[in-house]
Order: structure tokens, then C-alpha cells, then sequence
């Protein structure tokens, strides 16, 4: 049984993976939950904890070692959730990250891997995932953003909704529609830039306590070049459930137990 990258077993070294847990708890005696809730309650992300990730190396987990990153499985990034978790300080950022990335790497082409991932794995970049619209929800089925080809590239117009700390991050991957097949949508993934032209940002009024932001996301006929097309025309959503898989396998309660274990202790049950 094999990890979705580069073949990486699912069950790691035990050592290894203590040492993992090891670092992540180290990250957590240094930013505690009071740094967390001022962050919070500022409304601010939480950098020097980004940072801290970045330099000890736990923002390059599941990236293969050939590129600079720590290789590992899902087992591993779900340990450092829980202890992140358990601690009070949970950094979504490292699951937004960790996640939108896959289809890069799984589908992406060398220089996209070396544009677009490499910065994330020493904490210079964050990536959001752009999939979220107000009259489709999750149903990618739904998207009515569009991706319309033009010379030399792409434009991009229409919005996203509940994008997670879109405007803290400098890389998005969008799942936008291209087209239609025998009358069903035709959706493709992009990555850009947060700061490309055209690309407006609106806070949304939430009731919640998180150094997170949530933003609307408004594309009007924002311009992006050939080589921002992850993979093939056409096969985004198979190349995003690649991604969400590994989110919603990560993504658990804070000292969940199975029989009396970790919840990261029985990633291979659910995977």
C-alpha cells in the first residue's frame, strides 16, 4: 500500500516518524496558544510560525526529497496536524499548503514544480485553493468561473467564495471551467499569483475566532500564460480530488483515538 507521491510507503519507520512529532513539538512550545489567540484576535496569519515550519523542514513533508523537501507520507502530515491540533494551535496554511500543491507535483511539469512548489517547502510562499463558488458550493460540477483561451494564454473571469487566507498567500491553484464535452463541463486547474492583475479581494464578515482569513474572490479577465495550465485541458477535477483526498484523509479531531491509539497512528484504515 502506497502514498499518492513517488510510491512512499504509508508505514514509515516508527522512528522517523517520532522524530517527526518530535519537531513538531518543539514548533508548538515555541508559539502557544496565546500566540495563537493574538493572532487570532488580530486577524493576523501566524508568520513566525510559518517561518519556524519552514526552517525546520516540516513544510516539506510528502514533497520527494529530489526537489528539496522531506518525502514522508500522509501518516506524517497528520501527526504534526494532531500534536498542532492538541497543542491549540492549529495552522491551516500547512493543510492548504500541503494540499494544493499535489496536483503540481503529480501533474506538473519540472518548471512549475520548481516556480510554484519549491518556495512553499522553507516557508516563503503559502498556497491557497481557489474551488469554492457562491451559487455552486463545493459542486465542482457547478464552477461558472471560466478559463477562455487567448493568445499566448488565459483569462480568467468570475468568483470564488470562503477562500482561506487567499490574500496571505502568494500562490492560488483555481478550478476553472474551459469548455463543455457532449454537454458536460470541461474543468482544468490553473496556478497564478495572488497579486496578478485583475484579481480583487473582499473579507468576509465571519464569526469566528482564527488567525484564518476567509475572502471572496472576484477574476476580471485576469491574464495567465499557457505554462499556468496544471497538466491536461479538461482533467482539473480528477487532478483535484488527487489533492482534496489528501486533505479530508489528513484533516481530524484534535486527539482522536481509535482503539485506543493516535488518530495519525491509523492514517493506513482510511487511505
Amino acid at each position: 500500500m502506497s502514498d499518492i507521491l513517488e510510491g512512499t510507503p504509508i508505514i514509515e519507520d516508527e522512528e522517523r516518524l517520532e522524530a517527526v512529532r518530535e519537531v513538531a513539538r518543539s514548533i508548538t512550545a515555541r508559539f502557544d496558544r496565546e500566540y495563537w489567540l493574538r493572532c487570532a484576535r488580530q486577524g493576523l496569519p501566524m508568520d513566525e510560525m510559518w517561518q519556524a515550519l519552514g526552517e525546520s523542514g516540516l513544510l516539506g513533508l510528502r514533497v520527494p526529497e529530489k526537489y528539496g523537501g522531506m518525502g514522508g507520507s500522509i501518516r506524517e502530515l497528520a501527526a504534526v496536524l494532531e500534536i498542532m491540533c492538541a497543542a491549540g494551535v492549529p495552522e491551516g496554511s500547512l493543510l492548504l499548503t500541503g494540499f494544493a500543491r499535489v496536483p503540481i507535483l503529480e501533474q506538473g511539469t519540472q518548471e512549475q514544480i520548481e516556480r510554484w512548489v519549491l518556495p512553499t517547502i522553507d516557508g516563503q510562499h503559502r498556497m491557497c485553493f481557489a474551488m469554492t463558488e457562491p451559487d455552486a458550493g463545493t459542486n465542482s460540477f457547478n464552477v461558472r468561473t471560466s478559463a477562455r483561451k487567448v493568445d499566448g494564454g488565459w483569462s480568467i473571469s468570475g468568483q470564488k467564495v470562503y477562500i482561506s487566507n487567499a490574500r496571505e498567500s502568494q500562490t492560488m491553484v483555481i478550478l476553472c471551467r474551459t469548455g463543455e464535452v457532449d454537454g458536460k463541463p470541461e474543468l482544468s486547474l490553473f496556478v497564478l499569483k495572488t497579486d496578478t492583475p485583475g484579481i480583487t479581494y473582499n473579507l468576509l464578515d465571519i464569526a469566528q475566532l482564527s488567525p484564518e482569513n476567509q475572502y471572496g474572490v472576484f477574476f476580471d479577465d485576469v491574464l495567465i500564460a499557457d505554462d499556468q495550465l496544471i497538466g491536461e485541458r479538461g482533467k482539473g477535477l480528477r487532478y483535484l480530488f488527487s489533492g482534496l483526498n489528501v486533505k479530508r484523509r489528513s484533516k481530524g479531531t484534535p486527539d482522536r483515538r481509535r482503539r485506543g491509539t493516535p488518530f495519525s497512528d491509523n492514517m493506513m484504515l482510511v487511505c
